[in-house]
């Protein structure tokens, strides 16, 4: 059976911050931790074809039927043509967040699908949740640069065309406005080292970083925490820490092995745990936005 690497601190930390009182014995405990759940995404899964009546036709800087000569095609299937260059530029890496301004063709009609040009307020995209063709692409244009982007079928849906549509190849023109770095992927993302000491379930597990507090949570406390998680060829499919906003729950409300991860971490401490898929399914079912069959 295969491994679904979760590094979350639960990979990337937990940075808990508990508070739990009883009736007796009052007690406050400031705990971090990292664990792995649900991204609800601070990115666009993917640009979406929307009804042509609803947006306005906008020319298309270059032909769209026919690539420029100088396009670069790449193994995927991927054309792009940058517009607009920037010496020096910060480029997007593939879990991170792209902030675009972007307007989308459809090559066959030549029908404008979607645009937020001159709305003021660029998207969204994050690159570990959207089609893969943009996952590419996005990571080849940098912070203030410009580009047309042909993307075919096969690489431009995620998880497919939309329902009632037919595939077919996609145009857009994108400009990034800004980088939004994701939490680095670990070295050792893919397993444990041999050496790593294990928890009482057999979770492997690494001290990434020390803690400052004396106790530990209780599975009944209220635990606030960041964490980050990644798929073992690295791929972030969730992340507290890109929402910029901590989950806060008891212990005893996760699947038992991050019950046990939380409840055997002090605050400030930053750990990394490498979790089986199979581990991380709730009434038989596997958590929102994990990775399936791993």
């Amino acid at each position: 059976m295969g491994r679904c690497s979760v590094v979350a601190s639960v990979v990337c930390a937990l940075c808990l911050l508990v508070a739990c009182q009883r009736t007796e014995d009052v007690k406050k405990i400031s705990t971090t931790a990292s664990t792995l759940g649900k991204q609800s995404g601070s990115g666009s899964a993917a640009p979406v074809a929307m009804p042509a009546t609803k947006t306005e036709q906008l020319t298309p800087p270059l032909d769209l039927a026919n690539p420029p000569i100088d396009a670069i095609k790449t193994s995927s299937g991927l054309i792009y043509k940058k517009l607009t260059k920037v010496a020096g530029t910060v480029m997007p890496k593939r879990n991170d967040t792209v902030l675009i301004n972007y307007t989308g063709w459809r090559q066959a009609t030549g029908e404008t699908f979607f645009s937020n040009r001159g709305k003021g307020q660029p998207m969204p995209l994050q690159l570990s949740n959207t089609a893969p063709g943009f996952t590419e692409a996005m990571q080849l244009v940098g912070k203030g640069e410009k580009a047309m982007l042909w993307l075919p079928p096969e690489i431009g849906y995620k998880g497919g065309p939309p329902a009632g549509t037919k595939p077919e190849t996609l145009v857009y023109e994108v400009e990034v406005t800004d980088v939004v770095a994701a939490p680095a992927i670990p070295d050792d993302v893919a397993g444990p080292p041999p050496t790593a000491p294990k928890l009482k379930s057999g979770l492997s597990y690494l001290v990434v970083r020390a803690g400052t507090g004396k106790d530990k949570a209780r599975y009944f406390d209220t635990v606030t925490f960041n964490y980050s998680a990644w798929d073992a060829t690295g791929r972030m499919f969730d992340s507290t820490e890109m929402r910029k906003r901590p989950a806060t729950v008891p212990p005893y409300r996760q699947t038992a092995v991050l019950e046990e991860i939380l409840t055997s971490m002090i605050a400030g401490e930053r750990r990394r745990v490498w979790i089986p898929s199979e581990k991380m399914l709730q009434s038989g079912k596997p958590l929102p936005g994990m990775p399936e069959g791993c």
